[in-house]
């Protein structure tokens, strides 16, 4: 390109010496060159301070900031994204890693299409050593570049793994309006992608240009005093969580960027997601190891609905078919 826009990324990091090298190398060697990386230190207590340091010496693209003291996960992710001053912006998890293709890949899409506002590729995900694990990509009808404002929206309400688009590239003009109605609830990046998706059309490149790292343990579960990891495990001593129904409601009006004719869709995406939520409920009541950890908190409406999970679960081992057995019982 010519005149290649700036892009920024963010890096808000924690503790993260293990992973912290790895991913300031793929980044400093993307073939797209005109980055700045925006580097916010929430208080961490290892070496992630000295790593930084070293690198923002060798390479002047690297800002670097420390927290007085930790701010939170999401307002340490608001903190990057308000720092930035390129066209586009994206995250980048200090656990993650990226082939060189890959901003320069997703800026293509972006400065091809006017109407698109974010753009992800195809992930693979690895586990803490770099071992690979799987591949998650979207073809044919689950293609986002196939599917419309509603149809992308509504998709967001399932678990596809569109989710992964949180670490995309975005039109900074459209995600810094958006992240003033992130929500602070469980899957929060689904409900934020949603207003997004409400906005601007999706675009993927079907290779794998992502590396995602997964962890043996939840982040709630390596960080249980985080505001977020809070929420999460509120969230998951809930059979039926509704929750995030009113909360999308909320966003999706109060939304600076959604046009107002959009909104008219409301009703419909709150029907299908109060479904989902029903059916992710129902998943939750069949599976035996999840409705047992739950059963010693659960009040008497909850116990009713665990026999009646009892029930249900034997119905489906008895009559129904493999298909459905796996469906329910995985």
């Amino acid at each position: 390109m010519s005149q290649s826009p700036l892009v920024s990324i963010g890096m808000p990091v924690y503790n993260g010496e293990m992973f912290l090298r790895r991913a300031l190398e793929s980044l400093l060697n993307q073939e797209y060159k005109n980055l700045e990386i925006i580097i916010s230190d929430n208080d961490s207590n290892d070496s992630t301070a000295t790593i930084c340091k070293e690198y923002a010496k060798q390479d002047h693209r690297i800002r670097y900031i420390k927290q007085e003291k930790n701010i939170g996960l999401q307002n340490n992710f608001k903190f990057v994204l308000n720092e930035s001053s390129g066209k586009y912006f994206m995250w980048a998890a200090v656990d993650d890693f990226w082939m060189p293709a890959f901003i320069q890949s997703l800026v293509a899409e972006l400065e091809n299409d006017a109407n698109a506002g974010l753009a992800m590729s195809r992930v693979e995900r690895v586990d803490v050593n770099g071992v690979y694990q799987d591949s998650i990509g979207f073809a044919g009808r689950d293609d986002p570049c196939r599917k419309g404002h509603l149809t992308m929206t509504l998709g967001l309400a399932t678990t596809k793994k569109y989710n992964l688009f949180i670490y995309g590239l975005y039109r900074t003009n459209i995600i810094k309006k958006a992240i003033t109605l992130l929500p602070s609830i469980s899957s929060s990046d689904r409900w934020f992608l949603m207003q997004i998706s409400m906005a601007a059309r999706f675009k993927y490149v079907d290779k794998v240009e992502h590396l995602r790292t997964q962890h043996k343990t939840e982040y709630q579960d390596r960080y249980p005093t985080d505001e977020f990891s809070e929420n999460k495990i509120h969230s998951l001593k809930k059979i039926f969580d509704f929750k995030p129904v009113p909360v999308v409601a909320g966003v999706i009006i109060k939304s600076s960027i959604i046009p107002s004719y959009r909104k008219l869709w409301l009703p419909v995406i709150l029907v299908f997601l109060a479904y989902r939520r029903f059916v992710l409920g129902i998943g939750v009541m069949l599976r035996e190891d999840r409705v047992i950890i739950l059963h010693d908190s659960f009040s008497i409406k909850e116990k009713l609905i665990y026999h009646t999970a009892l029930i249900l679960r034997f119905l489906v081992r008895k009559l129904g078919t493999k298909r459905i057995q796996d469906r329910w019982l995985a």
